[in-house]
């Protein structure tokens, strides 16, 4: 639907694996930042840890080239476990995505944290700043308010706007907290208010907010490193000689068109000055994939 103008070609190029590298760096987990040194894929070796599995037995296609259902199978659970991290997913909605058991996806992710413990401290070290300040921080201080983190748990308030007697506080909250089922929670709120005392649950707005801790810092940091890479590009006196106009970003891919006789030299360098926008502060190391097309998602052209 979206075609080159005449003359020109589409230069398309995208952060390969992006958010799990910047998880990689925000925890400095050393296992998986040696994987992307070594140029190895993050799901995979992630899948090779927890399954206690060769490396190559945990990949799409074995070095021969042959289809390797297994290790697909353990490579792709590996990922919803990673993504379901950052995005602070639970076991049930994961192991409704890889097809198994509450049980089998919590054994997964659980073993992943043991296998990986500076992720955890990460996770739990974001979930505890958020708790005290209100909000999380990228890896280049962008913030974002989480005042949810620090509401109670439980809010009691009399409707005539006096303070519930403190004699009576924990009773409630100890009696409220025993109770399970939703009926049995609103019945027994509906006894408070009764008695003029209003309850307020604050357990799934908190929930809320905490699934946002990570997800707010990876994908924070990943967004300013797709904009870092926009300024770079869009600065670079090489690629303004050429002509080079950058069009839209989708995700973490950047889009732009050149003319066909620079559309070598351009792919190349529009894929090294994203490398290099986000050297300044990202340790881990970027990879990009770049292709030529005359239209979005043509076939490739080769230059």
């Amino acid at each position: 639907m979206f075609i080159a103008d005449e003359g020109y070609y589409m230069l398309g190029s995208d952060f390969k694996q992006q958010e799990p590298k910047v998880l990689a760096h925000m925890s400095q987990d050393e296992t998986m930042i040696q994987a992307y040194k070594e140029g190895k894929d993050l799901y995979a070796t992630v899948a090779s840890v927890v399954y206690h599995k060769p490396y190559d037995e945990c990949k799409e296609f074995r070095p021969d080239g042959s289809k390797n259902p297994e290790g697909k199978e353990r490579r792709t659970n590996c990922k919803s476990i990673i993504l379901g991290i950052m995005y602070s997913r639970g076991a049930k909605s994961i192991s409704e995505q890889i097809g198994s058991t509450k049980q089998e996806a919590q054994d997964i992710i659980d073993n992943f944290f043991i296998q990986f413990p500076r992720v955890k401290v990460f996770v739990d070290t974001t979930i505890k700043n958020a708790q005290l300040n209100g909000y999380v921080e990228t890896a280049y201080g962008r913030k974002r308010r989480l005042p949810d983190m620090q509401l109670p748990e439980i809010e009691l308030r009399m409707e005539n706007k006096e303070n519930v007697p403190d004699n009576m506080i924990n009773q409630i909250i100890s009696e409220y907290k025993q109770l399970w089922s939703n009926i049995d929670k609103n019945g027994y709120k509906g006894k408070l208010r009764k008695k003029g005392i209003i309850l307020k649950d604050n357990e799934w707005t908190i929930a809320q907010a905490e699934r946002q801790c990570v997800n707010s810092i990876v994908q924070g940091t990943s967004a300013s490193i797709t904009k870092k890479a926009l300024l770079k590009i869009g600065k670079d006196k090489r690629m303004q000689e050429m002509g080079v106009l950058l069009m839209i970003t989708v995700h973490d891919e950047i889009i732009a068109r050149c003319p066909i006789k620079y559309a070598k030299e351009a792919s190349e360098r529009l894929g090294q000055l994203m490398i290099e926008s986000c050297q300044d502060k990202i340790t881990v190391a970027k990879s990009v994939d770049t292709e030529v097309t005359d239209r979005w998602y043509g076939s490739e052209i080769v230059v």
